[in-house]
């Protein structure tokens, strides 16, 4: 039994799908072109070699059956919204590699985290150090103005 799932590719309208048992070939075919840390400082802004990213991307296409040169994936990154074209080619690379089993832990971490922080930001709220404002007395005279100095 793999740790990996199916994963679908769609080139030109046509479905590839490499089967779980095969996903590692898939991503050793990847890594000879780009690295999980290449694709990942792609995220952060710090920028990917197209040229690579391409060759990434359609080694894994050729392994899963497509027909494809280096050139057309390398060419398609240059067309209207080709930022996020480069975007999407890393995350889909970047969620080939990572085991489903690691994402689905690394959501609930995030998710006990994100529940922890809105504690955290709400009891600090309720606990501000900040002077509460007068609010004008119920007969709607409000509070006699203090000096200013």
């Amino acid at each position: 039994m793999s740790m990996f799932e199916p994963i679908t590719l769609k080139w030109k309208g046509v479905d590839y799908v490499v089967k779980p048992d095969a996903v590692m070939e898939a991503i050793s075919r990847i890594e000879q072109h780009v690295t999980m840390e290449e694709l990942n400082a792609g995220l952060t802004g710090k920028g990917i070699k197209r040229v690579d990213l391409a060759r990434a991307f359609a080694s894994v296409l050729r392994y899963a059956g497509a027909t494809v040169i280096d050139e057309e994936i390398y060419a398609g990154m240059f067309k209207t919204n080709s930022g996020n074209t480069v975007i999407s080619a890393v995350m889909t690379l970047l969620a080939m590699m990572v085991p489903p089993s690691v994402v689905a832990e690394f959501d609930k971490e995030s998710a006990v985290a994100g529940k922890k922080e809105n504690r955290r930001a709400r009891r600090a709220a309720a606990s501000s150090s900040k002077p509460r404002t007068k609010r004008p007395s119920s007969d709607g005279e409000s509070p006699p103005p203090t000096s200013g100095g």
